[in-house]
C-alpha cells in the first residue's frame, strides 16, 4: 500500500519525459485533492503518465496551497497533456487497423454507389431527352439504359477493390507521415520530448522554465502539442461531460468571459477550437500525400515527353547530317527535313497546332496509356508489302491485317470510348437508316451508333488512335496501296451497334452496285506491278466478329467487276448471289483494308457483345474525296487538336491533297519523314511569275 503523494516522508512524485519506469499506481485507498483529482501515489521508481512513449513535464512535490492536480501537470478536464497521442505505429494496433479498414472500405463503397446512382440518372436523363426529339424509340431507350446499367455496374465492381486498396494505402501513408510530423514538431520545434523535454523542469510552485521555443514557457509548449495531438472525438465526450457537471442551472454554463452562455453553444466555442487545432498536422500530411502523387504523375508524364523530344531531335539531326544536292533541269530530289523546310511544307497544318497541354493524372490507365509511344514500335515490322499480300489484295480487294493493336492499346481504346459514350449518335431518322427493313442488313431493327472526336480527346484517349495514321504494320500496306505521301480523307469515327443493330447495304464499286456508272472517285487500278486505290478503307477492329456475328462484309473480287450488282444483291435478298458476300472472321486488334471500289457493306449484329470499330479513310497524296480538311479555323486545314500530340509521321499524313514534288513530307519505311523538293530556281521562277511560292 502506497501513501498519497505529497503526505509527509513521501517522496516527490517525477514525471519524467522520455524515459520508461515502473509506473505503478496505489492498489490501495487513495484520497482526493481539492481540485477532485484522485491521490497517486508511488514506488520509489520514476512514474510516467500518458502514452507509453511520449510523456510529460516533471514536477516536484506541491507546495503549500498548491492542488495535486496542479502539481501533477493535469488539464482542467483531469487529463493528463498529451495523452491523446499516438504513438508511431499505433495504428496497426489490430484493433485500430480493423477499425481504420472497415470505415475506408465503407466510404469507398457509398461514394462509388453514389456517384454510380448520380450517372445512372444522368444517363436516364439524357436517353430521355432523345425519346422526346424523337430519335430513338421508348423501347430503345429501355434497352440503351439496361445496357448503361450491364456495362457500367460491371465497370464499378472491377473498379473497387482496387479503388479501396489505394485508399487504405494512402490512409496508412497519410497516419506514418502526420507521426512523423508530430516527432519533429515535439523534438525540434517545441521541445517537448527527449531530453530537451526533460531537461526543461518545473519547480514545485508551479514556476515554469523558457525550453528556448521563442520564448515560449516549457508549460506552454506542452499545452501548444497537447492542443495540436488532442483526439476530437474523445475530447467532445469529455468537454461535454464537464460543462454538463458545471451547469449551474439546467442548460446554462459560465463561459471563459464570465458571462452566462448556454451549454451548447460553450460547447461549440471549445470544439470548433479544438478541432482547428487537432486538425493542422493531419491536413499537412495530407497535403503532403496530394502533392507528392501530382509530382510523381508529372514525372512520368516529363519523362514520356523527354522520351518523345529527344526521338524527334534524333530523326532531326539524322537528317540533317545528310549531303544534299540540287536536282539537274527539273529532275526531283530529296531534301533532308529540318525545322525551315517542315515549316514551309506544313504552314497550313502545323500553325495551328496548340501547345500541348500536360496532365498530372496518375490513373493506371494513364501511365500505361503514356507508354504506347511511337518509338517504342517493334522493329520487326515488314518494311514492305509482301507478295502474299499484294497478291490477296489484288484478288479480292481486301486484306485482312491480324494483331495490329496490340490487347493494351484494345483496351485503351475501350476505356476512351466509355468515356464518351454518351456522345454517339444514333442513326434513328427514317432517311438515315442504311438498310431495308427486313433484310440481312438490317437486323432487328436498333440503329447504329456513330461516334466521333476520336482525334479530339486529348493525348491519353486519342493517342491509340492517332497512332493508326502511321503505324509501323500498316505502313508499307498504305504505300503499297496508296504510295509515298498518303493522306487521311475522311474524319475517322467509331462504328458501335448493340444486339440486333442495324448493319448497311452494299454499295460502293468502281463499277457503282447501284447504277452501273463508272465512279472514277473509287477506282483501283494496278499497273507494272504497282496497285492503286484512289480510296482506302481502314477499319479497326475493337471486338472479336466471329463467323455469324455480323458487321463488315464484302463482295471478294467486286473492285474489277464491270457490271452493277443484280436486283435485290445490296440488301442481301437475292440468293444467287448471297453466297457471294461473306463476312471475314476478325478478333479484336484486327486491321481489315478494302478498297472502296470493292462492293461492301455491314449485316446486321447478332454478337451480345456491343460491335466496335474504327473506320478510317486514306487516298493518295494528290486524290480529295472528302472536305473535311478544310474545316480548321483558318479555313485550310483539319480541326486544330487533330495536330495536338502527334509526331512528325502523323502530321505528314494529314496534309490536303497535294503533289509529292511540290515539298509533301513523305514517312520513310523506317518511320522518319523527308521532303521532296523542286530545284530552288524553279521554286523562285514560280514566286516571280505567280507572285507565291507554289503554282
Amino acid at each position: 500500500m502506497g501513501r498519497p503523494c505529497g503526505e509527509a516522508g513521501s517522496p516527490p512524485l517525477q514525471i519524467v519525459l522520455g524515459a520508461f519506469g515502473g509506473l505503478c499506481y496505489d492498489d490501495g485507498a487513495s484520497g482526493s485533492d481539492s481540485d477532485g483529482a484522485s491521490a497517486i501515489t508511488r514506488s520509489p521508481a520514476t512514474y510516467i503518465l500518458g502514452t507509453s512513449y511520449f510523456a510529460t513535464a516533471r514536477v516536484g512535490a506541491p507546495s503549500s496551497g498548491v492542488s495535486r492536480r496542479s502539481a501533477l501537470g493535469l488539464n482542467k478536464d483531469g487529463r493528463v497533456p498529451m495523452e491523446d497521442r499516438k504513438g508511431a505505429f499505433s495504428q496497426f494496433k489490430p484493433r485500430a487497423l480493423l477499425l481504420s479498414t472497415v470505415r475506408v472500405t465503407a466510404i469507398n463503397i457509398s461514394t462509388s454507389m453514389s456517384t454510380f446512382f448520380s450517372d445512372q440518372l444522368e444517363s436516364e436523363q439524357n436517353v430521355e431527352k432523345r425519346v422526346e426529339a424523337g430519335e430513338i424509340t421508348p423501347r430503345e431507350a429501355d434497352e440503351l439504359n439496361e445496357e448503361w446499367e450491364t456495362r457500367e455496374w460491371e465497370l464499378c465492381k472491377d473498379a473497387l477493390p482496387k479503388k479501396i486498396g489505394w485508399a487504405i494505402l494512402r490512409f496508412h501513408a497519410c497516419t506514418a507521415i502526420m507521426r512523423f510530423y508530430e516527432f519533429v514538431v515535439g523534438r525540434y520545434v517545441l521541445r517537448v520530448d527527449g531530453d530537451r523535454g526533460a531537461a526543461a523542469i518545473m519547480d514545485g510552485s508551479g514556476g515554469a522554465a523558457t525550453n528556448s521555443t521563442g520564448g515560449m514557457t516549457h508549460e506552454q509548449a506542452v499545452t501548444a502539442m497537447d492542443k495540436l495531438t488532442r483526439d476530437p472525438y474523445q475530447a467532445s465526450k469529455r468537454t461535454s461531460q464537464i460543462l454538463h457537471n458545471q451547469e449551474h442551472s439546467p442548460g446554462k454554463v459560465i463561459g471563459v468571459d464570465g458571462k452566462e452562455t448556454s451549454t451548447s453553444r460553450e460547447l461549440t466555442r471549445q470544439m470548433f477550437t479544438t478541432c482547428l487545432w487537432a486538425n493542422i498536422i493531419p491536413f499537412l500530411a495530407e497535403l503532403t500525400v496530394q502533392q507528392g502523387v501530382l509530382i510523381y504523375g508529372y514525372g512520368v508524364y516529363y519523362r514520356a515527353k523527354k522520351r518523345r523530344d529527344r526521338r524527334r531531335e534524333e530523326l532531326k539531326n539524322e537528317g540533317e547530317e545528310e549531303q544534299c544536292e540540287d536536282e539537274d533541269d527539273g529532275d526531283a530530289q530529296t531534301e533532308c527535313i529540318d525545322d525551315t523546310a517542315y515549316a514551309l511544307s506544313t504552314s497550313l497544318a502545323v500553325s495551328l497546332t496548340n501547345p500541348t497541354t500536360a496532365s498530372n493524372q496518375t490513373s493506371a490507365n494513364g501511365f500505361a496509356t503514356m507508354a504506347l509511344d511511337s518509338d517504342d514500335a517493334p522493329a520487326t515490322y515488314p518494311t514492305e508489302m509482301s507478295e502474299a499480300e499484294r497478291y490477296l489484295f489484288d484478288l479480292n480487294g481486301f486484306l485482312v491485317v491480324r494483331n495490329v493493336l496490340t490487347p493494351e492499346e484494345v483496351a485503351a481504346c475501350h476505356a476512351a470510348i466509355d468515356n464518351h459514350a454518351d456522345e454517339a449518335v444514333a442513326r434513328s431518322d427514317p432517311t438515315l437508316r442504311n438498310a431495308v427493313e427486313g433484310s440481312p442488313m438490317y437486323g432487328s431493327g436498333p440503329p447504329r451508333l456513330d461516334l466521333g472526336g476520336i482525334f479530339e480527346w486529348g493525348e491519353i484517349e486519342s493517342r491509340v488512335f492517332k497512332k493508326v495514321l502511321a503505324h509501323p504494320r500498316l505502313l508499307p500496306l498504305f504505300h503499297g496501296l496508296l504510295g509515298k505521301g498518303y493522306r487521311l480523307d475522311h474524319i475517322p469515327f467509331v462504328l458501335m451497334n448493340n444486339k440486333g443493330g442495324e448493319g448497311f447495304q452494299l454499295h460502293g464499286g468502281t463499277v457503282d452496285c447501284v447504277s452501273g456508272e463508272y465512279n472514277s472517285n473509287l477506282a483501283y487500278t494496278c499497273h507494272n506491278g504497282s496497285i492503286r486505290s484512289n480510296l482506302l478503307g481502314c477499319n479497326v477492329m475493337l471486338v472479336d466478329h466471329n463467323p455469324g456475328d455480323g458487321g463488315f462484309c464484302v463482295v471478294p473480287g467486286s473492285h474489277k467487276s464491270n457490271f452493277k450488282t443484280p436486283p435485290g444483291m445490296v440488301d442481301g435478298l437475292c440468293p444467287e448471289t448471297n453466297e457471294a458476300i461473306i463476312q471475314p472472321a476478325t478478333k479484336a486488334g484486327d486491321v481489315v483494308l478494302f478498297s472502296e471500289g470493292t462492293v461492301h457493306g455491314a449485316m446486321g449484329w447478332n454478337s451480345d457483345t456491343q460491335r466496335r470499330c474504327a473506320l478510317y479513310r486514306f487516298a493518295p497524296a494528290t486524290m480529295g474525296y472528302g472536305r473535311s480538311y478544310f474545316s480548321g479555323e483558318s479555313g485550310t486545314a483539319w480541326p486544330a487538336k487533330f495536330y495536338d500530340d502527334t509526331d512528325l509521321a502523323q502530321r505528314s499524313v494529314l496534309e490536303p491533297p497535294y503533289a509529292n514534288r511540290l515539298d509533301r513530307p513523305n514517312i520513310l519505311e523506317d518511320g522518319s519523314v523527308e521532303i521532296t523538293q523542286r530545284s530552288e530556281r524553279k521554286r523562285q521562277h514560280d514566286n516571280d511569275v505567280f507572285k507565291t511560292k507554289y503554282f
